[in-house]
Order: C-alpha cells, then sequence, then structure tokens
C-alpha cells in the first residue's frame, strides 16, 4: 500500500511537470519561429548561393589521350557545403580568337557541368579557348559550353594573377564568360586592399570590411532570385576585385578580416546595398534626388559628414582653356564647334549636377552631368559649380565619387577621433542593425 500511494503521488508530480513543461513549449514556440523565420529570411539567399559546382560521377574516359594527361578523377566538394562563395565575371571572351590561360602547380580539374563528367589534366598549365560556343582546354573539344576549373590548392593563376576558388566558363548566347567562384572571405580581403590606403589603422579596415563584406551580400541576396551566372563584376561598376595580391600578407588586412569575419549591415533582416566612397565633401545625402531611398532608406543620411574635411578632395578646382575643354566635351558632343558656353542647367538640393547645356558654334546641346566623368580630366564628382571667363572654365567641387553612404577618408578622421567601427557604421548607414551570417 505504501509503495502504491507513493507510486501515485510520483505519477501525479511527475505528469503535473510534463504537463508544465508542453505548456511552456507551446506558448513560447510561436515567439521563437517567427523570430527565426524573419532571420532566416535575410540570411538564407546567402546560404543558398553555395551551389552545387559539381556533376554527377558517372564512368568518363572519352577524353583521356594516349599520354594519359588528362584522366577522370572526381572532386570531393563537401567543404564547398559549408562556404558562402561569390561569383565574380572577370572576363568575356568577345570573339573565336581570344584564348586565356591558366596555370597551376598542382594540375587542373575540369568538371563538365553540361555533360555531367569530371576530368583531370596532369598539366601545369592550360589555355582556354571558345569556338562556336564550345570550350576547348589545349586544343581538346570538350564539346561543352559549361565547365569548371579547379585545382587541388583552390589557387589558380589566371592570365599571370593569383585568384582563389575555381572558375567557371559558361557560354550564353555566345557570350562567353569566366566567372570566379571564391569564398566570401577571400573576396572581402581581396577588395579591401583596393579600397583601404596603406598604413590606415587597424578600426578603419574593420569598417570597410564590414561594408564590402555587406555589399557583396546584397548583391548575392538579389541576384538569388534573378538566377543570374555572376553576383558581380570585378570593376568599380560594384567592388574592385584583383584577386589575390601581394598585400593579402598584410597583419591589419587580415586581422580586419579576422575580427570582423561574417559580420555585414543589415535593414529589415536584409543586407544593406553599403554604398562607400573616398570623400563625401559634406554633401547631404538625404537631400540628392536621384536615389531610390524607399528601396535603400539607410541611405538618406540627414547630418552632414564634416570629418573629410582636411582631405584634399574635400574641396576641389579644375580650370580649362574653352579650347581644351572643347576637345574634351566634342567626346561626347562630337558636332559642339567651338565652345562658347558651358553653364549648369539642372542640380538638386544637395547641390549635385544633374544636367549640363553646353553652347558651341554647332548648337545647343543638353548633356547628363554623369557623362562628363568620362571626358573631364579630374572631375572627381558631380557636386560643382561652374564659372569662367571669355577665354577659360573654371570648376569648383566638392569630394570624390557618388557622395553616397561611407565616406572612407571620414572614417579614417573618426578613428582617429576615438569612434570604434560600430559607431562609425551607424553613423554613415542610420536604423542599421550588424549581424553575423557566417
Amino acid at each position: 500500500m505504501i509503495f502504491s500511494t507513493l507510486y501515485r503521488n510520483y505519477q501525479f508530480f511527475y505528469n503535473t511537470v510534463v504537463s508544465i513543461i508542453i505548456t511552456m513549449l507551446f506558448v513560447s514556440f510561436p515567439l521563437f519561429s517567427r523570430r527565426k523565420k524573419r532571420i532566416k529570411r535575410a540570411v538564407s539567399p546567402i546560404e543558398n548561393s553555395v551551389n552545387n559546382e559539381t556533376a554527377p560521377n558517372p564512368p568518363e574516359n572519352a577524353l583521356a589521350d594516349s599520354n594519359n594527361e588528362i584522366d577522370e578523377m572526381a572532386l570531393n566538394n563537401a567543404s564547398d557545403r559549408a562556404k558562402i562563395r561569390v561569383r565574380v565575371l572577370v572576363a568575356e571572351l568577345m570573339d573565336d580568337n581570344n584564348s586565356v590561360h591558366f596555370s597551376s602547380p598542382q594540375g587542373f580539374y575540369i568538371i563538365d557541368l553540361k555533360n555531367n563528367r569530371k576530368i583531370k589534366v596532369n598539366k601545369n598549365e592550360i589555355t582556354l579557348k571558345n569556338i562556336n560556343n564550345k570550350w576547348y582546354v589545349n586544343s581538346v573539344n570538350l564539346e561543352s559550353s559549361d565547365i569548371l576549373i579547379a585545382s587541388p590548392s583552390e589557387l589558380l593563376l589566371f592570365n599571370g594573377v593569383i585568384h582563389h576558388g575555381r572558375f567557371r566558363a559558361l557560354c550564353i548566347k555566345k557570350r562567353a564568360m569566366l566567372i570566379n567562384h571564391l569564398d566570401l572571405e577571400d573576396y572581402v580581403l581581396s577588395v579591401l586592399h583596393s579600397e583601404s590606403w596603406p598604413g590606415w589603422p587597424l578600426e578603419v579596415n574593420k569598417v570597410l570590411a564590414i561594408a564590402i563584406r555587406s555589399y557583396i551580400s546584397a548583391m548575392i541576396f538579389k541576384n538569388a532570385r534573378k538566377r543570374v551566372p555572376y553576383h558581380v563584376r570585378n570593376t568599380n561598376a560594384h567592388q574592385v576585385y584583383k584577386g589575390k595580391v601581394a598585400r593579402h600578407d598584410s597583419a591589419t588586412l587580415r586581422a580586419a578580416i579576422d575580427e570582423t569575419s561574417g559580420i555585414i549591415i543589415v535593414h529589415n533582416d536584409e543586407p544593406i546595398v553599403a554604398m562607400y566612397d573616398i570623400c563625401c565633401g559634406g554633401i547631404l545625402p538625404s537631400l540628392m534626388t536621384d536615389v531610390n531611398f524607399q528601396s535603400a532608406p539607410y541611405l538618406a543620411r540627414s547630418s552632414a559628414c564634416h570629418y573629410c574635411k582636411k582631405m584634399s578632395l574635400y574641396q576641389w578646382r579644375l580650370e580649362f582653356s574653352k579650347k581644351e575643354l572643347s576637345e574634351h566635351l566634342k567626346k561626347i558632343v562630337p558636332t559642339l564647334g567651338t565652345l562658347q558656353e558651358i553653364k549648369i542647367a539642372q542640380k538638386d538640393k544637395a547641390g549635385i549636377v544633374q544636367k549640363i547645356q553646353i553652347i558651341g558654334t554647332g548648337g545647343t546641346f543638353s548633356v547628363d552631368a554623369k557623362k562628363l566623368y568620362a571626358v573631364i580630366p579630374k572631375l572627381f564628382s558631380c557636386a560643382f559649380s561652374i564659372s569662367g571667363n571669355r577665354s577659360n572654365v573654371v570648376i569648383l567641387g566638392h569630394g570624390y565619387g557618388h557622395l553616397i553612404g561611407l565616406c572612407q577618408w571620414g572614417a579614417y578622421y573618426k578613428v582617429l577621433d576615438g569612434a570604434n567601427y560600430k559607431n562609425i557604421l551607424s553613423f554613415y548607414y542610420p536604423n542599421t542593425q550588424l549581424k553575423r551570417i557566417v
């Protein structure tokens, strides 16, 4: 009886505790679930950029030659599944006469993504050529328009420059593209080398590393929806990427990457398009009219940056003779004739010039101010005024770049004043947060 009573009491106590735990889980789970789902929405397109870059493994010996320079070999990509890969368009072959060269001391793997086969090339150098939308490796026709080139070391010398990761050679509608697939942090380190200045403190480089990583994450997020074969180009149309360069061994740059690894800036749990330029010139981005602040409210900074005042390009001056300026302007207005007058036709409240009126003996022309970038030497931004006399034209301007987002020299001087990377990023990208994606 005693044991029976004890058992019933134990059973009652056990059932009560279990009921309480289940009730707590039931109440709290929806809150946890909604939070996790919101974060996952921001991160999952980036995680999904880790493509299955290998093909199935059927036996394939059709490409083996008599010297055994090319033979079948499976490629294990288990480590790839744990990485976020960036895809950078580094080159396009415009006609059948163009070829490119790769080097690797360990040889190469060729993965034919179209015909589902994998091959090993036992040579230290290969020449890649495209003829009629078919790729040729060392004159061997692979009968494929889509291949992946890799080495065991994950380092390839492409046209004399070392690159991390792999290369995808892809033809789409007679467009032959070479796309470098590499780890996110390797990409960020390369771009940081291009954007940073020698001797800048670690804290400035941490700011730049996070901005660079945020920008490319936003591009990955954006292009995951479009299903395009690459995320960015390797030029300043996006971010300047030059492969692996000597300064990758810089202790400061490496520390900036390691200490901010995986950290990005987000708005509404999505990576931001973290624009940055060299010197903002004190311009207020929130007053610009040609920026879509509805989709990027974090770029509408309403507090002026004067931290870059000490930089030489905060204010700048250009002077040309009308004859000299005429020669530059004829590149965009061939029928200009002799320049008589040039003046601003339209600018926004921020002081950004949008339209220019050019008057010459050949007529009067309205020109988009951005077109002047390509033809007028040392025109550093579109924040300028124009004056002059009968023979000369003077252009007075502010800043260097598009004047939106992070001001690099402003960040530098803020660090000298004692600010840390979190303070700086919250100033230049208002109403944002920092999150870690990897």
